[in-house]
């Protein structure tokens, strides 16, 4: 061999090396390819194909390309338990938060976030909370639907400054007369089929995790001071979609297997596996005060505990009023060992942030956030 082809055989060597190392080090640098990297091999039971997850946690197009493949993505998964048309919702929430970033490029992402926030859990699902790990289905439907009903608040925030607008003139033309109220309410999305009360269904998921929170009055609130609160739109209106679906499926509820394309219309499932999740998602956004002498256990709540976790730790690609463009994923480490040691290199205030939504929810003895 001339001493060429030697200098040109190990210039080679010496760029594929290169490569390799600079592939590995970048990597380990991304959130996302770290995630992929420890969940791949549990995807399976999660029913996400690895090569969609793959591609989705890697993807390097525009925002709103990443957003349809997270629609997408979510289509797949639920599909395959015949709930594919709950993802009418997810879609209508990714094309309105589209049409307002053309305005408010600052507004906070609802769609990728879910997707990520689902994949982040399968993390902790595995390696935090294994002893105690929270069933694939469970949390399929808490991980990609605990945001669905945002687009009621988004409707409630664009509208309230035109009332209030209207209010202000009116006091200025006529201060005795009545305020103009601004009310959104689904009449009857509490009411499942059967005449099932479904914030009674909600209250004895909370009473079996001794979580103190009374349903009702938490719905009741938000009717009384017209406001809106996601988490509780979400949560009923998935809880209804998939009554309809058992209903039809299932007329008489009962709890025996009922087998179509594969999919299981059993009430027990319903009660074990579709109630709890949805309760998970109505906890979700109440406010933290709620917690502070009631924080949620892992040991006897893992899925309104992992939901929270999962949800209160993705911040990585979600637009900002301070940063437009979100966090980059480079900017983030997990790592989980007998602790979750959470690295992120973004302002302290927004670390205090994160910190203060654990602490004052979550019963975490062995988090720690640098």
């Amino acid at each position: 061999m001339d001493p060429f082809h030697h200098i040109e055989y190990f210039q080679v060597l010496l760029i594929n090396n290169f490569l390799y190392y600079y592939e590995i080090h970048y990597f380990q640098m991304n959130v996302n390819w770290e995630i992929y990297e420890n969940i791949r091999t549990h995807l399976p039971y999660y029913r996400c194909p690895e090569a969609d997850a793959c591609q989705f946690l890697n993807f390097s197009g525009s925002f709103i390309e990443r957003q349809q493949y997270a629609t997408n993505l979510i289509r797949i998964i639920m599909s395959r338990h015949g709930k594919g048309d709950l993802i009418q919702n997810i879609s209508e929430l990714a094309d309105v938060e589209r049409g307002i970033r053309q305005l408010q490029p600052c507004i906070r992402d609802h769609v990728v976030h879910a997707v990520l926030t689902f994949f982040l859990g399968i993390y902790f699902n595995e390696y935090y909370l294994r002893n105690n790990r929270v069933t694939g289905f469970q949390w399929e439907l808490a991980g990609l639907f605990h945001d669905v009903g945002y687009l009621i608040e988004i409707a409630n925030n664009i509208a309230r400054p035109y009332v209030d607008n209207l209010n202000m003139l009116k006091n200025r033309i006529l201060p005795t007369a009545q305020d103009i109220k601004l009310t959104f309410r689904l009449n009857g999305i509490d009411n499942l089929q059967n005449e099932v009360d479904a914030l009674n269904l909600i209250q004895q998921v909370f009473d079996d995790w001794q979580l103190e929170i009374d349903a009702r009055m938490q719905y009741n609130d938000i009717i009384q001071e017209n406001t809106v609160n996601h988490g509780i739109i979400s949560s009923l209106s998935v809880l209804w979609l998939i009554d309809l679906m058992y209903q039809y499926k299932n007329p008489n509820r009962e709890y025996e297997d009922i087998i179509e394309n594969n999919i299981n219309y059993n009430q027990r499932i319903f009660e074990n596996e579709i109630v709890p999740a949805c309760a998970a998602i109505f906890l979700h956004n109440l406010p933290n005060e709620l917690f502070l002498n009631n924080r949620i256990d892992a040991h006897q709540a893992p899925l309104p505990f992992l939901l929270k976790l999962s949800d209160i730790l993705q911040e990585w690609e979600r637009p900002s009023q301070t940063n437009p463009r979100g966090f980059h994923p480079e900017q983030f480490t997990i790592r989980i060992n007998q602790n979750i040691e959470y690295y992120a290199n973004i302002p302290p205030i927004k670390k205090e942030e994160i910190q203060y939504n654990l602490h004052s929810t979550l019963v975490i003895p062995n988090i720690i956030i640098q």
